[in-house]
């Protein structure tokens, strides 16, 4: 593998990626190590692979089940490492079938199917950052595709540099506190439907013309503001804030209330490029998280 690099901000659209493959990267198992035998306790496909995968390449999804998300944001884990965990999630994106499934495919069709998956494996275990980089490419068009509401990350970096060339900018990193459990209680096509669409054009209608709104990942959002000094940053977030806390979302039978994590960073007090200015942003998104949630923070 080529010698690599990653700073905060590949790192966290890294995670994007591998909470894409739906895998729920939780300690200490993901939901294809979950899967891997069947109620008999019949190894799966998943179960399978994972064996094949071990004796091939000397690596697997388990080797690496010992880090949550968290681990791979903050460096915990060191940058090949972060490289193969991808890799092998898209290994496994690969191999996914419908649940049930495996009781319905023949042992030679499923011999066949891992066997193709393994070819491909190969590629996928060995990319460079620059595979990491059209992976997060082709995530993020299907991102900003999924709903055609807000613009996708590559959108933002556009839009940075070119209203950076005449404003002050202010970068808000932000997402939806405890959003896994709304996930995992109500299921992804609830959540999307009643309460990521309309967040998204509630977030639209809030920046409205003060800049540019966009989906980072399924529960995190960038907010660039133009021409905004520290104090406008921090009365436009207390107001989106507030807003998004003062609003009611249906699931079921159920009435939601949401609160957001903010991190804030501004061009040119606290970065020159795009990237710098958001890692600062992450980084102060971070603190609001340890800080307890439902905050805002913005970097000095």
């Amino acid at each position: 593998m080529d010698s690599i690099s990653l700073n905060l901000s590949e790192r966290t659209q890294i995670c994007a990626f591998i909470n894409r493959t739906e895998f729920y990267w939780t300690n200490p198992v993901s939901e294809a190590l979950y899967r891997s035998t069947s109620g008999m306790g019949k190894p799966t496909m998943y179960g399978i692979i994972e064996q094949k995968m071990k004796e091939k390449f000397g690596i697997s999804l388990m080797d690496y089940s010992v880090y949550n998300l968290s681990d791979i944001r903050n460096s915990k884990l060191e940058d090949e490492a972060v490289i193969i965990v991808a890799s092998l999630c898209r290994v496994y994106v690969d191999a996914r079938l419908p649940v049930g499934m495996e009781s319905d495919i023949s042992g030679l069709e499923m011999e066949e199917k891992i066997n193709d998956i393994l070819d491909r494996a190969n590629i996928h275990i060995h990319i460079t950052s620059e595979g990491i980089k059209k992976i997060d490419e082709d995530f993020q068009t299907e991102l900003a595709q999924k709903f055609q509401i807000l613009g996708s990350n590559n959108q933002a970096e556009i839009d940075f540099n070119k209203w950076s060339t005449s404003y002050p900018i202010a970068i808000l990193f932000f997402d939806v506190d405890n959003f896994k459990t709304l996930n995992t209680r109500y299921t992804e096509s609830v959540v999307d439907e009643h309460i990521l669409i309309p967040l998204q054009k509630l977030i639209s209608e809030i920046v409205k013309e003060r800049g540019g709104a966009y989906s980072f990942g399924g529960d995190e959002f960038i907010i660039i503001l133009k021409n905004v000094n520290p104090e406008e940053t921090m009365a436009f977030s207390e107001r989106l804030q507030k807003k998004i806390s003062n609003t009611k979302f249906c699931l079921r039978k159920d009435i939601i209330s949401l609160t957001i994590s903010i991190g804030c960073a501004l061009y040119p007090n606290n970065g020159h490029t795009y990237t710098e200015v958001l890692d600062k942003a992450n980084l102060a998104e971070n603190r609001a998280k340890k800080k307890g949630k439902n905050c805002i923070i913005l970097t000095q």
